[in-house]
């Protein structure tokens, strides 16, 4: 599969298209390929290292160069398979919510039953600054209908 990776922090002549394997979810994940990636401010920090201390403080950082290669945290996309032990989603929904790894045509992502780790129970990183331009330049209407942020969604919702 194709992803935009990194293999050292920097600009963003850092990043490449290269093919890499596709993730398989382990007991609590789910599979999704993607079709939408969000892009927002937690992506830069991790692109660019920046500030120093984030490589410290966030796991999933090296401290010299990235563990994890594919960069994207916000995904929309359709479930193609599941872990061992996820019995909230099955192949074919569709979901959106918070991964590592977003811009690849295949993303591993926390099942957000799973309590392990899985921020605001499913809810993209970028939905509160999106909500809030919303509101502000849309001016929506009370007969609209949006998700309720902290909960995970699916077309079976």
């Amino acid at each position: 599969m194709q992803a935009i990776v990194q293999d050292r922090y920097g600009s963003a002549d850092v990043l490449e298209l290269a093919d890499i394997d596709q993730p398989v979810p382990a007991g609590n994940e789910v599979l999704v390929q993607v079709q939408a990636a969000g892009l927002h401010r937690g992506d830069w920090h991790v692109m660019t290292g920046l500030p120093y201390l984030i490589r410290i403080v966030v796991p999933a950082l090296g401290l010299r160069k990235p563990k994890s290669p594919v960069l994207g945290m916000d995904v929309a996309g359709r479930v193609e398979a599941v872990g061992s032990k996820v019995t909230r989603f099955q192949p074919g929904d569709e979901v959106f919510g918070w991964c590592d790894g977003s811009f690849a045509e295949y993303a591993s992502a926390l099942n957000p039953r799973s309590r392990e780790g899985l921020p605001h129970d499913g809810q993209p990183a970028s939905w509160p600054p999106a909500s809030a331009a919303l509101a502000r330049i849309a001016r929506p209407r009370r007969s609209w209908r949006s998700p309720a942020p902290g909960r995970a969604q699916t077309s079976r919702s």
